[in-house]
C-alpha cells in the first residue's frame, strides 16, 4: 500500500514544476514510483490520480503553448538532416523484434525494399529528430501517410511499462517543436527530396496518435501498458490529455497487420 508522504510528493512535484520547462514529459511525475512498491504505483488508480493532478495544474496549458514560447530548429549537419538511413541494420516486420525503434524501422523498411502497406498507412519516415545541437527533445517513432493525412505515432510496446500519460505528453512536445519556426517546412522539404514526391500537407492536415504494438508471440505479465489498454475506458483523467491534446489511441498487431482503436 502507498503510504501518504508519496501522494504529497506528487503534489509537491507538480506545485513547483516550471510552466514554461519543455522536458515535462521527462519529470519523474510521470514515470515515479516509491520505493520497494512497485507494483502499488502502477495501478489504474494512482495513474488516474497523477492525471487529475495535471488537470488542475497549468501544465496542459503550458504544453499546449510551447510553440509560441520556443524557436525550434532542426539538427542539421548535412544538406539534407532527415535523410534515408541506409546504413542501418534493416529489419523485417515480425514479433520477433525487439523494442519500438526497430519495429518502426521494418515497419519503414518493408515499404521501401518491398512496397508493403500495413494499415498504419505509408511510412514516410521512422526516428525523426526534434531539436538542434544544443537542445535534443527526442524522435518521433514513425511518420505516416494515411487518406492525404501525415500521422505522427508515438509507439509504445504493449508488454512494456511505459504509461499513456506519459506517451502523450512526449507526442505532444514533439508535435509542438514541428509546428513551430519552420521545422514542418525543412521536414517535408527534406522528406521530398528523399522520396521525390510532393508531401504539401499544411499543418492541420497533421494527426497525433499513441500505437501500442503488440506481438502475437510476445510473452505478456502484469505490465503497465496491458493494464491500461484494458482499462481505458475507465481511465477517465488521462481520456481528459488526450481530448486536450487532440491524440487518439490505437493497437497495431504487428503480426495480424490489425488495427484497433481505443481512443476516441
Amino acid at each position: 500500500m502507498i503510504n501518504k508522504s508519496f501522494y504529497k510528493e506528487i503534489e509537491n512535484i507538480l506545485n513547483s514544476i516550471d510552466e514554461n520547462s519543455i522536458y515535462f514529459y521527462k519529470n519523474k511525475v510521470l514515470i515515479k514510483r516509491p520505493k520497494n512498491d512497485r507494483q502499488n504505483c502502477q495501478t489504474i488508480g494512482m495513474r488516474e490520480y497523477i492525471a487529475s493532478k495535471i488537470i488542475n495544474s497549468n501544465v496542459i496549458q503550458s504544453t499546449l503553448t510551447l510553440h509560441k514560447k520556443y524557436s525550434f530548429f532542426p539538427r542539421k549537419n548535412e544538406d539534407r538532416y532527415y535523410v534515408l538511413r541506409n546504413n542501418c541494420k534493416k529489419h523485417t516486420l515480425n514479433s520477433n523484434i525487439l523494442g519500438e525503434t526497430q519495429i518502426s524501422n521494418a515497419i519503414y523498411n518493408d515499404y521501401l525494399e518491398y512496397k508493403k502497406l500495413t494499415n498504419l498507412g505509408r511510412p514516410i519516415y521512422y526516428e525523426t529528430p526534434i531539436g538542434d545541437g544544443s537542445l535534443n527533445l527526442g524522435k518521433i517513432d514513425l511518420t505516416t501517410i494515411k487518406e492525404n493525412v501525415v500521422l505522427l505515432h508515438e509507439a509504445k510496446r504493449l508488454d512494456g511499462d511505459e504509461s499513456i500519460l506519459r506517451a502523450a505528453f512526449e507526442l505532444e512536445t514533439y508535435y509542438q517543436s514541428l509546428i513551430s519556426s519552420n521545422n514542418l517546412e525543412s521536414m517535408y522539404h527534406d522528406f521530398n527530396a528523399n522520396l521525390n514526391e510532393n508531401l504539401n500537407i499544411r499543418k492541420n492536415e497533421i494527426r497525433k496518435v499513441i500505437t501500442v504494438y503488440k506481438g502475437t508471440r510476445w510473452k505478456y505479465k502484469n505490465t503497465l501498458m496491458t493494464r491500461e489498454i484494458e482499462k481505458f475506458s475507465e481511465m477517465i483523467y488521462t481520456q481528459e490529455i488526450l481530448d486536450a491534446f487532440n491524440i487518439s489511441l490505437q493497437v497495431y498487431d504487428i503480426d495480424k497487420d490489425k488495427l484497433t482503436l481505443m481512443y476516441p
